[in-house]
């Protein structure tokens, strides 16, 4: 999905950033990587 819209995947991929940015301090509950983004991103 995020191949066939690469300016949808910079989108969210920008708003990730962002909320990383403004939650430095928490702990994330998840690692982002790139096979489990891929067969995730398949439910939207």
């Amino acid at each position: 999905w995020l191949k066939e819209n690469p300016a949808a995947a910079k989108e969210i991929e920008k708003k990730v950033r962002e909320l990383l940015l403004n939650n430095q301090d928490a702990k994330p509950d998840f690692v982002v990587d790139g096979n489990d983004a891929e067969e995730t991103e398949q439910d939207f």
